[in-house]
Order: structure tokens, then C-alpha cells, then sequence
């Protein structure tokens, strides 16, 4: 990460270090987010592939979508999950969900594939590399570069 001066007591200092924090919660918001949905989908079992092709990333609003029965290759989970998060901003909730009828049964456990709670043993996975991010002082971290990090940090 690079070093940044701002000058509190110079014109505008107050306003350079919101921007500065705004800008390193979007990542940091940015980069759970694919994770988690990375996590979560690489999480899901699969039967006809249709539960793991469930999962949504929308913003501001939960997605209705529910895919067709039918029978589903693996998603593409980096092109998905960067070009729906792209612009997200602090003020804007960020929903990832899955209206796949059976998804519950499966989150419970009723597949041999995945243990109960999968989804939130994907979120507690996803919280420990973040807390690892801060406790390193994001380093090697780089902006704009949330899937080589993951591969440098065990989530």
C-alpha cells in the first residue's frame, strides 16, 4: 500500500481522509463480498448444479431470481460477483442470496456433500481473511486486485 500524507490543518484535510476511508471501505466491501460468494458457491453441493447456480449478488435490493430446474455447469464466480460490485459505495447494502426452494434443507445438512451451515461457515471463513487484511495493514493487498490476494491469504 502506499504511504499517504494529508495535511489536517491545510484546506480540504478533513475531506482527503473521509474520501481515503470511503474509497477503503468500498474495497474492503468489494473483496468480501466476491469472497464470500466464492466461498459460498464453492460450498454448495451439487446434485443437478441448480442450488449452486442460485446464488445472487445485487445491491440495494434481494434478487427474486430462481434459476429453472434444470441441469447447471459451475458459474462463473469472478466475472459474476466483480461486475455486480464494481461502483458499490459504503451507503449500499450488498445482498447475496439463493431462492432455490431446497436451499434451507441443504444449509441444514440434508446432503452428505456439505455440512450443516455451510453458507455461514463460508461467512466466518471470509471474516478471518479479512481480519488477517487489517491485521497486516493490507499488505499485499492491491487496489482494484481482490482475486490475487485471496490466493495469498488462506480465507
Amino acid at each position: 500500500m502506499a504511504n499517504v500524507h494529508v495535511d489536517l490543518t491545510a484546506k480540504g484535510g478533513v475531506e482527503q481522509i473521509a474520501a481515503i476511508t470511503r474509497r477503503n471501505v468500498a474495497q474492503v466491501m468489494q473483496l468480501a463480498t466476491v469472497e464470500f460468494y466464492r466461498q459460498v458457491i464453492i460450498s454448495t453441493p451439487v446434485d443437478t448444479g441448480r442450488a449452486r447456480n442460485g446464488w445472487n449478488i445485487t445491491i440495494q435490493a434481494p434478487s427474486p431470481t430462481v434459476p429453472p430446474e434444470g441441469k447447471y455447469s459451475m458459474p462463473n464466480i469472478e466475472e459474476h460477483g466483480l461486475s455486480t460490485i464494481i461502483s458499490v459505495t459504503p451507503e449500499q447494502v450488498i445482498y447475496i442470496t439463493n431462492r432455490v426452494p431446497y436451499i434451507e434443507n441443504l444449509n441444514k445438512g440434508s446432503s452428505r456433500q456439505a455440512p450443516a451451515r455451510f453458507a455461514e461457515l463460508a461467512a466466518g471463513r471470509v471474516q478471518r481473511g479479512i481480519k488477517a487484511i487489517a491485521r497486516s495493514g493490507g499488505r499485499g493487498f492491491t487496489q482494484g486486485n481482490y482475486m490475487r490476494y485471496k490466493s495469498k491469504t488462506k480465507f
